[in-house]
């Protein structure tokens, strides 16, 4: 049975699908198994019955985007290996970071992020149940800081993001304990002396590696 409401979904940056000023009745008088013109690509894509209800179940509109167009605009929230300079904005200092200096968010170091200079409580809020849920998380987002890049306990390493005790490496994402690493990508087991690795297994490491992938226990390769 269909219930009338006025509960409006607004749009948020966050969650672009949604569709200002339409109820969600409106929303679900409209939703029938049909195919689509993605306003991305053009491509067309199917609504099926099943879609259908899981739209109606959190009373949002079917999509305007093809599943790959909205995949992208997924992964594109997300940066891990683009890196600019921009200051602390605790300390003042230059630091490396996934967040451009034109980017609203408040950004800390991280020495100055894992400190206790500052006190995550503090942030801490109620949730207005008169008010939408996504423009009062957004509102979060922006007063909560955020850590430059996520590594610690790393020595001459400053441009390595998702990382931790490391030592002279460069350009390389997602590596752990591990020394001389440049140009790699998911080191997950100490090592060293590698570069333009990707995917060093959990099992073990590498030493002396080039262009090497998904490879674990290597030598001089």
């Amino acid at each position: 049975m269909k219930v009338a409401t006025t509960v409006k979904l607004y749009e948020s940056n966050f969650h672009p699908e949604y569709v200002e000023g339409r109820t969600v009745l409106q929303c679900r008088n409209c939703m029938n198994p049909e195919t689509r013109i993605c306003k991305e690509c053009n491509a067309q894509f199917p609504i099926e019955a099943d879609d259908i209800g899981f739209y109606e179940k959190f009373n949002v509109p079917a999509p305007v985007r093809c599943p790959e167009c909205r995949s992208r605009r997924r992964h594109a929230w997300r940066n891990e290996r683009v890196l600019y300079r921009r200051n602390c904005d605790l300390c003042g200092k230059s630091t490396v970071t996934i967040y451009s200096p034109n980017k609203p968010f408040k950004v800390y170091c991280p020495p100055c992020w894992w400190s206790d200079k500052w006190n995550g409580s503090d942030y801490a809020r109620d949730f207005d149940f008169s008010k939408p849920f996504f423009p009062q998380w957004q509102e979060l987002q922006l007063a909560v800081p955020r850590i430059a890049l996520l590594t610690k306990n790393s020595v001459n390493s400053d441009y390595t993001n998702h990382s931790n005790n490391n030592k002279n490496c460069y350009l390389s994402m997602g590596t752990f304990d591990s020394e001389n690493i440049m140009y790699s990508t998911n080191v997950l087991k100490p090592s060293k002396d590698c570069m333009d690795c990707y995917l060093m297994s959990f099992e073990a490491g590498a030493e002396l590696s080039y262009e090497c992938v998904d490879s674990l226990r290597i030598y001089n390769c």
